[in-house]
This record gives C-alpha cells, sequence and structure tokens, in this order.
C-alpha cells in the first residue's frame, strides 16, 4: 500500500471528517432516522451508516473522553502508584480492547503513544465486539497500526478465559463505554479479567479494587 495512502487513513480526524461529510450528505430524513437507532450503550451496530453516522455525531466527543483518560493512566496513575512496569516499558505489549465499536479506542491509543513520543510497543491488539460489521472496521483501522490484529465477535456474557490469551505479558485492558452497559454483569466480565492475569484496572473515578473486583 502507499505510504501516504496509509498515512491518510489512520489518521483519526480525518476518519472522522470523511464520515461527516459522508453523513451531511445523507438525506435529513435519513440523518434523523439513523439518529434513532443509536440508543447509547443499546444497540448492536447492524448497518453501513450507523458506522457512519456514529464517527460523524459522537467519534470526536469519544476520543477526547480516551485523551482525558490517557493523560491520566499514562501521566499521574503511572507516578502516584509507581507502575514500573509501564514507566519506560522497552517490551512489547497486547492491548485488549472490549465492546470495541470500529476499534477507536486501539486506535486512539496508537496516535497517543506516538504524539506524545510514549515509544511504547503495541504490537498486538485483541478486539471484542458483537456486532461483525463493526468488528469488521475495527480491524481494518487497527490493522494499519499494529502487526497483530485478532478479532473475537462475541458477547462478554461468551467469554472464556482462552478469549483473554495474549502473546505478551503487558496488557492494557481497554474498557470504554463499556462498564455502564446495562445488559453488562461487570462482576463477571471481571473475574473472566482477573482469571487470565494480575495487575490493576483503572479509571478516572475508580479503582476496581475498591469495588472488591480487583
Amino acid at each position: 500500500m502507499n505510504v501516504a495512502v496509509t498515512q491518510h487513513l489512520t489518521n483519526f480526524a480525518q476518519l472522522v471528517k470523511n464520515n461527516t461529510e459522508r453523513f451531511a450528505a445523507m438525506p435529513v430524513d435519513l440523518q434523523w432516522s439513523i439518529h434513532g437507532t443509536l440508543r447509547p450503550n443499546q444497540y448492536i451496530c447492524q448497518h453501513p451508516n450507523q458506522l457512519i453516522a456514529y464517527n460523524a455525531l459522537f467519534a470526536n466527543q469519544h476520543r477526547a473522553k480516551l485523551i482525558d483518560l490517557f493523560d491520566f493512566v499514562f501521566g499521574d496513575f503511572i507516578k502516584k502508584e509507581k507502575i514500573s512496569t509501564l514507566k519506560n516499558c522497552q517490551h512489547p505489549i497486547s492491548v485488549i480492547d472490549y465492546g470495541c465499536g470500529q476499534g477507536l479506542a486501539s486506535v486512539v491509543l496508537q496516535e497517543y503513544n506516538r504524539e506524545q513520543q510514549l515509544a511504547y510497543q503495541f504490537n498486538e491488539v485483541i478486539l471484542i465486539e458483537p456486532s461483525a460489521l463493526a468488528l469488521q472496521q475495527a480491524v481494518k483501522h487497527n490493522s494499519l497500526h499494529c502487526p497483530q490484529v485478532t478479532a473475537k465477535c462475541t458477547k462478554f456474557a461468551n467469554l472464556s478465559v482462552q478469549d483473554l490469551v495474549t502473546q505478551h505479558d503487558i496488557i492494557i485492558h481497554l474498557l470504554s463505554n463499556v462498564l455502564d452497559l446495562p445488559t453488562i454483569d461487570v462482576t463477571a466480565l471481571a473475574n473472566c479479567i482477573k482469571q487470565s492475569l494480575s495487575g490493576e484496572l483503572v479509571s478516572k473515578r475508580y479503582y476496581w479494587h475498591e469495588l472488591g473486583l480487583f
């Protein structure tokens, strides 16, 4: 693939721009119809127009939340908790993106790593998503950043410990827009993750071990 084209495709801002233009070109009544299907945290994408609409309407907001989280995790959290594993890490790292949708969280993580010159080696991404349509896009987007991408089209209730086996010992688990899903058994999900690793799971709102899950 031409290098210029690859760089063009992997830019998050360009992805949003392209989808915004495509969404704006749709008839207004179709826009409203699609928007009505995007019930936050309650739908599994079944139509390409839903992918376009989500990126046009919500992707930038999603990215802003992620950047805020990454600033915290890769800044204050590592320093305060003295997490030596991630401090100046030279080892390859695996990323598991839960409920990944179109893979935006893992893509933003890769771009954040480059923009902040953190030099982390994110060499493997595991994408977990119940929508085959969204997962296809997630694989496409992440394959432009990462040499090893694995897709698992499944709901959280069907996840097994084996699904979370990674190539590398250091793992970043991304649960963006996931923990507040009304249909998710957070305790069951946490226990599944717990059986596959030892470590800290963190958000800006709480530590999971404070909830008794880790």
